[in-house]
C-alpha cells in the first residue's frame, strides 16, 4: 500500500506546516499512486559507497516510561538532538538506552549496547548497523518479538532494537523497551536507474526522506510518513530515478507506548518480482547495498537555520543564521523576502555560519521569508515577527507537530499573534497556574494532548472566570471546558464534511445552513451535547452530533464533572473539524471556519481612522479599519459625541472652517 501521506498535495502541505522547502523533487501523477522523481543531479558515482563501511548510521533515544510524548516528526528529531525537554525538570530528556557504560542491570533481558555512551544525559547514543534493519523489541520474556512481513518463519529473526530495552527511570534499576523510543538511520543507497519501490514496515510514527547533498540536511525532503499511533503496516513510495548512483536516505521512527509489536523494517521490492520484498542491504538477490559512508567528498547541507522555521514573535533586530556543513568552495545565495542580501561568515572546523542582521527593525506581525542556496539545494522557511500580543497553544511535545506548526504559523502571520507553546505535561503537573494564560489574548488546545494532563487546569480556568478567550478540539476535556454539560463525546474517522446549522451567525463563516464539504479527509470530533444557549454552528455529517460550538460570554452551564454552575467569562469555540495532524486537509471552507472561530474570540482589532485629501475640492475622505462606529463632536474641550449621520466606510466629508472632530468607538 501507499501511505496517504504521498500524495503531491500533503506532500506540499507537510513542508509548509514544517515552513521547510527544498526545491528540485518533482512529482508525477498523482495522490497515492504518486512517483517522485530522482534528478541524475542528486546522485553519487556508481561504486563510491565505501566497501569498509557497509550498513546504515543509527541513533537511539529513549524517554522515560511516563513521558507520554507524540509520535510527530518534529518530536523524534528533537529528542534526537537533545532539544526535547522533560517538562519535569526544565532539562534535556535524560537518555534510557543501554551503553557500554551502562550495561543492563537485571536477569531476563538479552538486550543490546548501543556503540557508544554519547554525550551528555539529553543526547542520542549512536550505533552502527552492518546488515539489515529488521529491528524489533523483547516480549514479556525477554525474547525478541518477531513480527512484520520478515520474521522466523521466513528466516528473518528480528534483531532487537540497538540500546533496548532500557531503564524506565533515571534510576537505572528496571528495564522496558518500547516506550517513547526515536531512532534515526541513514544510509547511502546504491539504486540502479529506473523505478524503485521502497517501503517501511512499522506502527506509530515514521518519516523516510532524501536528500540531493546529504540526508542530515535540515532541508532532507519527506517522501513518506505517518505522524499517529497505529498498528505495524507498510508505507510504500515509488521513486523514479534518472540514474543509477548512490542516494542519501534518512529513516526516522518513533514510537509511542509499550504495546507490541514494535518494529521496524527498511526494504525494496524487486523489480524483477514486483511482489517481493527484500530488505535493503540484504546479501540475496533482488537487494540494494547500503553504506554509511561514501569514499567522495560529501556535498554541503545546512545544520540549522535561525530563527526555526515556523517561528514567531521574532524579535524585530533578530539576526538571521543559517549553519552550513562541508561547504568547502561553493558560495551559498541567502535571500530574505525575495532579495539577496550581504551576510557575514565564520568558520569553525567544517561549519561556517551566515549571519544577515536587518538594517532597521522589521515590522511587527510580518511573515519573512527566507531562502538559502547552497551547492545546488535550495532550502526555503519563515518566520513572524513579534507584536507583543500573545497566544498559547498547548500541545502534547515541545517541538509542536506539523499540524500544530501549521496552525500556530496561521495564528502568527494572519492575525499577528505570539504563539507560545506550552506542553500538557505541565498543566498536569501545575494544575493551578493560570498565570501563564492570563497575559494572553488566546488560549489554543489541541487534541494531542492526553485529556487527563489538562482537565483539571481547564476547570480551574472557567471556575477562576479568567477572561481569556479559549479555542479546542480536545474532545475529552469538553465537559472539563464547561462547553458542554456531560462527558459525552467521541471521534469518527473519514468524515469530510460538517452540517452546518448555525448560519448567518459568523461562526459559521458565510457557508450556508446545510452540508459543507470541510476537507480531503482526516478524523473529526464531536461532543454528545451542546449546552443550552451555546450557538450550535455545525454538527457532523448526519446530523446527529455537535462538530462546532460556540459558548458566548456570560453563559452559565453546570457541568457534572465540576459540580457547580459556570458563568463563562469568556467566549469559548470547540471546533471539533479537526483532530491530532490533519489541519493540512481542511479545504477553502474548512480554513473559513477556522478563521471564523478565531476571529469571534479574539478581541476587535483597534481602529485606525483616517482622513486624506480629496476627492473634490473642499472635501476630504474618512476611512477606518477594525469596525466600529463612526462619532463626531464640535469641540474637545468638553466633547459631546454623536453617530455620525453617515456610516459609510470610506466617506467624502466637506472641510469647512468649522471645527469639527471625528472618532471611532468600538
Amino acid at each position: 500500500m501507499t501511505n496517504p501521506a504521498c500524495s503531491p498535495s500533503r506532500r506540499f502541505a507537510d513542508l509548509f506546516q514544517t515552513g521547510l522547502f527544498c526545491g528540485g523533487l518533482l512529482v508525477a501523477a498523482s495522490a497515492c499512486a504518486q512517483t517522485v522523481i530522482v534528478p541524475a543531479s542528486w546522485a553519487y558515482p556508481v561504486g563510491s559507497g565505501d566497501a569498509t563501511r557497509p550498513g546504515f548510521a543509527g541513533k537511539v533515544h529513549q524517554l522515560r516510561a511516563n513521558a507520554f510524548i507524540s509520535t510527530s516528526v518534529s518530536t523524534a528529531d528533537a529528542q534526537l538532538a537533545g532539544e526535547l525537554i522533560d517538562p519535569a525538570t526544565g532539562q534535556s530528556f535524560i537518555n534510557m538506552v543501554v551503553t557500554k557504560g551502562n550495561p543492563i542491570i537485571g536477569a531476563g533481558w538479552g538486550g543490546t549496547q548501543s556503540a557508544d555512551a554519547g554525550g551528555g544525559p539529553g543526547d542520542a547514543r549512536t550505533f552502527t548497523e552492518t546488515n539489515i534493519v529488521n529491528y524489533s523489541i523483547a516480549d514479556g520474556t525477554g525474547a525478541v518479538a518477531d513480527g512484520g512481513n520478515f520474521t522466523t518463519a521466513e528466516s528473518y529473526p528480528d534483531t532487537l532494537f540497538p540500546g533496548l530495552p532500557g531503564s524506565t527511570d533515571d534510576t537505572f534499576a528496571s528495564y522496558d523497551n518500547a516506550v517513547e523510543v526515536a531512532v534515526e538511520v541513514i544510509g547511502w543507497i546504491e539504486l540502479p536507474a529506473g523505478l524503485q519501490q521502497i517501503g517501511v514496515n512499522c506502527d506509530d510514527g515514521f518519516q523516510l526522506a532524501i536528500s540531493p547533498n546529504n540526508a542530515k540536511d535540515l532541508f532532507r525532503q519527506g517522501l513518506i510518513s505517518f505522524e499517529q499511533n497505529r498498528n505495524a503496516a507498510d508505507s510504500t513510495v515509488t521513486l523514479s530515478v534518472e540514474t543509477a548512483g548512490v542516494y542519501s536516505f534518512r529513516l526516522i521512527y518513533r514510537t509511542f507506548r509499550d504495546s507490541l509489536p514494535n518494529q521496524l523494517e527498511w526494504f525494496r521490492y524487486d523489480p524483477a518480482n514486483p511482489t517481493q520484498r527484500v530488505l535493503i542491504n540484504d546479501k540475496v538477490a533482488g537487494a540494494v547495498k547500503s553504506y554509511r559512508a561514501v569514499t567522495v567528498p560529501t556535498r554541503p547541507y545546512v545544520k540549522s537555520v535561525t530563527p526555526v522555521a515556523g517561528a514567531s514573535g521574532v524579535l524585530p533586530t533578530a539576526p538571521i543564521k543559517v549553519v552550513l556543513v562541508n561547504l568547502g568552495t561553493n558560495t551559498p545565495v541567502l535571500k530574505i523576502r525575495g532579495t539577496t542580501v550581504a551576510y557575514t561568515s565564520v568558520t569553525n572546523a567544517n561549519e561556517i555560519t551566515l549571519t544577515y542582521t536587518p538594517p532597521a527593525p522589521l515590522a511587527g506581525g510580518t511573515l519573512v521569508h527566507c531562502e538559502v542556496t547552497y551547492a545546488g539545494a535550495t532550502g526555503q522557511w519563515n518566520f513572524v515577527v513579534r507584536t507583543g500580543t500573545k497566544a498559547l497553544f498547548i500541545v502534547n511535545s515541545s517541538p509542536p507537530n506539523a499540524s500544530e506548526s501549521l496552525i500556530g504559523t496561521r495564528l502568527a502571520a494572519k492575525y499577528a499573534l505570539d504563539v507560545e507553546y506550552l506542553t500538557s505535561a505541565y498543566t498536569q503537573a501545575n494544575p493551578t497556574d493560570l498565570s501563564i494564560a492570563s497575559n494572553k489574548v488566546l488560549v489554543v488546545v489541541s487534541s494531542s494532548i492526553a485529556s487527563g494532563n489538562a482537565a483539571t487546569w481547564a476547570r480551574n480556568f472557567v471556575t477562576a472566570g479568567l477572561p481569556v478567550p479559549v479555542m479546542t478540539w480536545e474532545y475529552g476535556n469538553g465537559d472539563d471546558w464547561a462547553m458542554s454539560n456531560d462527558g459525552g463525546n467521541g471521534t469518527v474517522g473519514n468524515q469530510t464534511a460538517v452540517t452546518i446549522t448555525g448560519a448567518p451567525h459568523p461562526l459559521a463563516a458565510g457557508l450556508k445552513n446545510g452540508l459543507s464539504a470541510t476537507q480531503t479527509s482526516g478524523n473529526q470530533s464531536y461532543l454528545s451535547t451542546a449546552p443550552e444557549g451555546a450557538v450550535l454552528i455545525a454538527t457532523d455529517e448526519a446530523g446527529a452530533v455537535p462538530r462546532i460550538i460556540g459558548i458566548p460570554a456570560g453563559l452559565i452551564v453546570d457541568p457534572t464533572v465540576i459540580g457547580v454552575p459556570i458563568t463563562h467569562a469568556s467566549r469559548k469555540v470547540y471546533f471539533g473539524v479537526i483532530q491530532n495532524d490533519n489541519f493540512a486537509t481542511l479545504n477553502a471552507n474548512g480554513l473559513a471556519l477556522f478563521d471564523a472561530a478565531i476571529e469571534w474570540l479574539l478581541p476587535p482589532a483597534r481602529p485606525v481612522l483616517k482622513a486624506t485629501a480629496g476627492p473634490g475640492n473642499g472635501q476630504m475622505t474618512l476611512s477606518w479599519t477594525g469596525g466600529g462606529t463612526l462619532q463626531t463632536a464640535n469641540s474637545l474641550t468638553a466633547p459631546t459625541w454623536t453617530n455620525a449621520a453617515n456610516q459609510s466606510n470610506p466617506q467624502a466629508v466637506p472641510a469647512t472652517s468649522t471645527q469639527s472632530y471625528f472618532r471611532i468607538r468600538q
